[in-house]
């Protein structure tokens, strides 16, 4: 007996140790190539190094991986996993774009090993700086957006390089000679490619909590109302696991489901402990939409430079005019910036939300005015507007905000900079009567 619980254990720990990748939203038909076979990929489709992805007419889905990589895939789209690791010592993932169109926001691996992170079309090798890209590959045209961050692409003929900015995209025929140029995104260039990419119906939450001590590693898979909760816990003792282990082929048949397995060696999973031990990150599929973000009046709100000197205390005593301010917040989501959503779910804040204010530097109290934030979407295809005002201390530059109306929360503090006070940061807990809550930071730029 003691054999067969340590042969079923050797097997689950070979199998979560293949186990890179799973679908977290799905419309439409797809297969997986793995090892010569063709798999039907479902809602459960577990996906491992060196797959290949074809989907079909009018599908879209978006893959999870363990370092929180997303990437989404439209149509008539071909994508290779030509090598993934993460583990403590050895992270790395390179994928390749044949075909269609595919969304990639970046995890882990793009903070902890930038450089071992790398996405490859026919024409083109493009590393990244933690970011989010869009490649579109149809007609023997290749295009590729940087949307969020920064990437560097490389002509794999003439060898040459080019850095695309935030906002900022290039286009070539395949198997080209030409010189890369940038060019800057209007709205119109990605309206067709999000049309492709977005899945209107219900996004899914993945929450991914892990103890300091590292005794429990618990997951918690929401898609579309139907919820998998597999609970991994880990001593020098005991061991217990209690789940269900998918076949090679990654059907939704249990291959294993064992009630108790004890051992003296310590159960092997697929995450990478250093990695995220003191995190408790929560993941989501951020919105597609990200045309408003492009916009001028948010410039220079990811050059750091900007935020390095803050305004001093001097321009508070001579000022006194008025200024419109305009903000956004950050598209990743963690514990210190999220959104609880009509349904009460923790979720990304929608991209193309919204922070504005109005500051009159010549009051001396209630100085800050005329606040709110627009959520896009809270859960149901609608917006929410919070409100607020607020108060400055030009001694130290900084500024506090206060809920009005019917808005409730603690409010919130931030930092103004720039001789002029051209730019400013600062968090923000704001809540509405129906307790849909933005927890967030911000950046926001003087119009």
């Amino acid at each position: 007996m003691k054999k067969i619980i340590l042969f079923l254990l050797f097997i689950s720990n070979f199998l979560l140790a293949n186990n890179i990748g799973k679908i977290v939203s799905f419309n439409g038909e797809a297969t997986i190539t793995r090892e010569g076979e063709s798999i039907q990929v479902d809602k459960n489709s577990i996906f491992q190094k060196n797959d290949t992805l074809n989907t079909k007419e009018n599908t879209k889905l978006q893959i999870l991986f363990l370092d929180n990589t997303i990437i989404s895939v439209g149509q008539n789209s071909i994508l290779k996993i030509n090598d993934y690791l993460f583990e403590e010592k050895n992270t790395k993932a390179e994928f390749a774009m044949v075909k269609g169109i595919f969304r990639t926001i970046t995890g882990k691996i793009g903070k902890i090993a930038p450089e071992n992170f790398k996405l490859r079309t026919k024409s083109a090798s493009i590393g990244i700086r933690g970011t989010q890209i869009v490649v579109a590959l149809e007609n023997n045209n290749e295009k590729i957006f940087c949307t969020e961050g920064q990437i560097e692409i490389k002509n794999n003929i003439t060898k040459d390089s080019i850095i695309v900015n935030k906002g900022e995209f290039i286009t070539f025929e395949e198997i080209s000679n030409d010189k890369f140029r940038t060019k800057k995104i209007k709205k119109s260039d990605l309206k067709e490619i999000n049309e492709n990419l977005e899945i209107q119906e219900n996004l899914p939450i993945d929450h991914i909590s892990v103890n300091s001590n590292k005794e429990n590693i618990s997951t918690n898979t929401n898609i579309k109302n139907a919820t998998t909760t597999e609970n991994i816990s880990t001593n020098t003792k005991n061991t217990t696991t209690s789940g269900n282990v998918s076949a090679n082929k990654m059907s939704s048949e249990n291959i294993i489901n064992t009630e108790n397995i004890s051992s003296n060696e310590e159960l092997l999973t697929n995450k990478a402990p250093n990695a995220i031990k003191d995190e408790t990150p929560i993941v989501t599929i951020p919105s597609t939409n990200v045309s408003n973000t492009l916009t001028e009046d948010l410039d220079g709100l990811d050059n750091v430079a900007n935020f390095s000197t803050k305004t001093p205390s001097l321009f508070f005593k001579i000022n006194n005019s008025t200024a419109n301010y305009i903000g956004n917040f950050p598209s990743e989501l963690s514990s210190n910036n999220n959104l609880v959503n009509i349904t009460g779910q923790t979720v990304a804040i929608p991209s193309d939300s919204r922070i504005s204010m109005d500051i009159d530097f010549g009051k001396t109290a209630n100085e800050i005015s005329n606040g709110k934030i627009n959520i896009s979407d809270i859960g149901n295809g609608t917006n929410k507007i919070l409100t607020f005002d607020g108060e400055l201390n030009g001694k130290s530059a900084t500024f506090s905000l206060n809920p009005t109306g019917t808005t409730q929360g603690s409010g919130g503090t931030g930092t103004l900079y720039g001789t002029t006070a051209n730019y400013m940061k600062g968090n923000i807990d704001l809540k509405s009567t129906d307790n849909v809550e933005i927890n967030s930071d911000f950046s926001a730029k003087k119009q």
